[in-house]
């Protein structure tokens, strides 16, 4: 940029002057090389103009070698003629490839008179001709002065004003460019303008000049991951006296990796260039024939869209089904401890280590029917590896709870409030001790016989039913059959469930019948075991919610403030409208909030590791079972206080020790996390957890059960994953998918921050499309996806057969495998 104007308008001219010779030597046609030479020409007159101006100074080629045609000339003669070719290769060409045995015999004639040989050498010359009229076209672009659009230019710098902080500090990074630490926005946006053409035009060319496809690749991943990547409001952006924006360019080299990056970062796919032409129409006239269809397929998504969307509602609410969890229960975490044992039961551990019943739990939703009880084996020891066999005084029961002892009497305009049960909940009560509290539900004693004093309560005759041995392979259930009767079971492990003991029936008059129940339980003894199920399930934002609410005051208030400050602004817009207006999509129809949630899970989330699920599974085998990881709420609480980064914009990139910072686990944990954070934007989103499933090919399901391969009928072939599904337009999400497999939606280069997202339009954002391949095409080879079929080989999931999914055998209730991804998942490189 130091030189003189003059000199490089002279090396610009010698570049397009060579490449116009090359261009006829090729056999390109002649309209190609005296457009070169009118380039050539205005060049010239330029020149003799002195006109000296910034884009030509910032268009001409960094480093020219061009020698005088007459040279070059001589110089070919010396060289070499490669066999069977009527004249020299150009040196810019490289070496030919080198050509086998095989390759040999099979003779074509070159295009462009260049000879005849084997057809590998003919590709090779093809495909260099084709980018010799690229490069030509480019060096066209490069070199030409159009009447400008001031008023257009004048609205791209009016909006620098709009821009974030962080994307005007790395476009002045981009630019080169110094700042005060103390300089307001205003001045750095100031600054912005000043070199804001320069800078463009500076990228413009690094992705303009690459001769070979390499060279390109390599220069539209500097431009992405350097400027492009975090200057999003640049990417549509064509500077004075330029025919071309990032896109055109794009289009004409034919990359689709690169339009499709261009179009997440917003590329405006019907922009036109300096001629009116619009990026399909450029990659149409450069014979890019699968670009243009790419394009084309890109512009057809804004126009069918609304149709589609009204159109496939009703299908894809045919397919699949909701995922529901078990209920959440509050406990007192001073005396309680939970763990997961598997996917149905939730354990809990009494860590308080006196005799007293100061171990509670219970149920934050209602309407429970049915509650499961299992006592684990505990006391083992050192000396005999067997467990205590003692008496463990246990209650539980379903207890009826009105509105005024659930909710908060202070928040009564609050209708998501789920409430707090007071007395009952609150960690220095002990539950049961009021006494009109013993009449509210039905109880069952366990091995309470022996105790006396406090620690024995007096239960109504006509409200419990007292158990004077309980053995660890015992299961307790207690269920509401209807309105009016409840009845306590006694069943074994590993019996069918429907041979268990009536023990006792409650019943009640039409006239009052049992009313919402919640589950209840109390431990008496120190370190106790128990597994607690009920039913029926629910859904799992609500579950979600209730284990939101129950971590600290710190760790809600942090979720919610990162949340808003990784919010772009034209969602936060929408959300927290500035002039006090109510949000236009609260339940988040059109998926935006989900859309920017899974970018954010996409960013602190990881697979497990092969070897960490060769570890946790209970055998060696090709692919590994994907566990649930229920500690994620912990790994969660860490992630926020990592990407903090102290009360500034939080920085997801402090998760660079992807196995020690990231959140580990499978499709359904980034599924939960991402309504986790949808929830922290919009509380009232219509999404949910939706499970489908798709067959496994033999391939798949002996690597998954070796140990069933001489009994096929044991295996599972149904391969069940979990998305998100919106309950009004019932288009599905996959998290994990949508970002680097989806190929309407994958982010190719790198993944942009949060913050800087811009909004979604058609042709980056179509979740008809994501649903649809989603169904079709995202099972491993892309032949086939989670259709759902109704009718499949081996043995059915319990899950899947009270759906009516048919099969040649039926798994227990107990032996649903947890929901997983395929094996090709392990060990994906994460974007940072």
């Amino acid at each position: 940029l130091k030189a003189s104007s003059k000199d490089l308008c002279r090396s610009a001219r010698a570049h397009v002057k060579s490449l116009a010779c090359r261009a006829m030597g090729n056999g390109c046609s002649a309209d190609d090389a005296a457009a070169a030479r009118d380039t050539n020409s205005e060049l010239v007159r330029t020149e003799e103009k002195g006109v000296a101006q910034e884009d030509l100074i910032a268009k001409a080629p960094a480093e020219t070698t061009t020698k005088p045609a007459a040279a070059a000339k001589e110089e070919e003669k010396e060289e070499a003629v490669y066999p069977g070719a009527t004249r020299p290769f150009y040196k810019a060409w490289g070496d030919p490839p080198e050509v086998s045995e095989s390759e040999a015999k099979d003779v074509a004639d070159w295009p462009g008179s260049w000879g005849r040989g084997p057809r590998v050498i003919g590709e090779w010359i093809a495909s260099n001709i084709q980018n010799d009229a690229d490069v030509l076209a480019l060096a066209k672009q490069l070199c030409e002065v159009h009447e400008t659009d001031e008023a257009k230019w004048a609205k791209e710098q009016q909006a620098v004003e709009n821009w974030e902080v962080k994307e005007i500090l790395r476009f002045l990074e981009c630019a080169n460019q110094e700042w005060g630490m103390d300089d307001d926005k205003a001045k750095l946006v100031v600054q912005v303008r000043q070199c804001q053409q320069e800078t463009i035009i500076k990228y413009l060319d690094k992705v303009s000049t690459p001769f070979f496809q390499s060279g390109r690749s390599a220069a539209w991943k500097e431009a992405v991951n350097e400027f492009l990547g975090t200057c999003l409001d640049t990417v549509n952006t064509r500077p004075l006296g330029r025919k071309w924006a990032f896109i055109h360019v794009a289009a004409l080299q034919g990359d689709i990796d690169v339009l499709m990056q261009l179009t997440k970062l917003g590329a405006d796919v019907f922009s036109t260039d300096g001629d009116g032409k619009t990026p399909r129409e450029i990659a149409e006239g450069a014979g890019k024939k699968k670009a243009a269809e790419f394009l084309k397929a890109l512009e057809e998504r804004y126009t069918n869209l609304p149709a589609l969307v009204h159109e496939r509602s009703a299908a894809f609410a045919e397919v699949g089904c909701e995922t529901l969890k078990p209920r959440i229960f509050k406990r007192t975490i001073d005396s309680v401890f939970q763990y997961n044992d598997d996917s149905h039961f939730t354990s809990f551990s009494k860590i308080s280590q006196t005799k007293a019943w100061d171990a509670t739990g219970i149920s934050m939703e209602g309407k429970v029917t049915k509650m499961v009880v299992k006592f684990e084996m505990r006391g083992t020891t050192t000396q005999s590896g067997l467990a205590t066999v003692h008496k463990r005084p246990f209650i539980f029961g379903l207890v009826e709870l009105s509105p005024k002892d659930i909710k908060d009497p202070a928040k009564p305009e609050d209708v998501d409030y789920l409430g707090s049960v007071f007395s009952w909940l609150d960690s220095g009560e002990v539950g049961l001790k009021p006494a009109h509290n013993l009449t509210k539900g039905v109880w069952v004693e366990s091995e309470c016989a022996a105790l006396a004093g406090k620690d024995k309560f007096s239960f109504p005759k006509d409200g419990s039913v007292s158990l004077p041995d309980v053995t660890p392979e015992d299961i307790l259930i207690m269920e509401k059959v209807d309105n009016c009767k409840i009845v306590v079971k006694k069943g074994k492990k590993g019996q069918d469930i429907t041979t268990a003991v009536v023990l006792k029936e409650f019943s009640r008059p039409a006239k009052n019948p049992f009313g919402d129940m919640h589950a209840k339980f109390m431990m008496y003894d120190p370190s106790d075991c128990i597994l607690v199920e009920t039913e029926p399930y629910i859904p799992v934002p609500h579950a979600l919610t209730q284990v939101i609410r129950m971590q600290s005051a710190e760790f809600q208030m942090l979720l919610k403030a990162i949340v808003r400050k990784l919010l772009p602004d034209w969602l936060e817009a929408q959300i927290f409208p500035a002039n006090g207006g109510k949000d236009a999509d609260p339940t988040d129809e059109m998926g935006h909030a989900m859309y920017v949630a899974s970018l954010i899970v996409q960013l602190c989330t990881r697979c497990w590791s092969k070897s960490e699920a060769q570890a946790m599974d209970s055998m060696i085998r090709k692919n590994y079972a994907i566990p649930f990881n229920h500690h994620w709420i912990d790994d969660l609480g860490k992630v926020l206080k990592k990407v903090w980064n102290n009360g500034g914009v939080p920085n997801l990139a402090n998760l660079r020790a992807v196995e020690h910072t990231r959140i580990p686990g499978s499709c359904k944990n980034k599924a939960e996390l991402a309504l986790v954070l949808v929830n922290a934007m919009r509380p009232r989103h219509g999404w949910k957890a939706w499970t489908v499933w798709r067959m496994r090919n033999a391939e798949e399901a002996n690597g998954r059960f070796p140990h069933k391969k001489d009994t096929p009928i044991d295996i599972c072939y149904c391969q069940l994953h979990c998305v998100n599904a919106h309950e009004k337009t019932r288009m599905w999400f996959d998290v994990i998918r949508f970002w680097d497999r989806d190929p309407f939606h994958k982010w190719p280069l790198r993944y942009p921050s949060p913050e800087l997202l811009n909004q979604p339009k058609p042709s980056n954002f179509n979740l008809v499309a994501h649903t649809e391949w989603l169904m079709n095409e995202a099972a491993p080879g892309g032949k086939s996806g989670y259709s759902c079929p109704k009718e499949v080989k081996g043995t059915v999931p319990w899950k899947l057969h009270i759906l009516g999914v048919v099969g040649d055998k039926v798994s227990g209730p107990n032996d649903d495998e947890e929901e997983e991804e395929e094996e090709d998942l392990f060990d994906v490189p994460g974007h940072l």
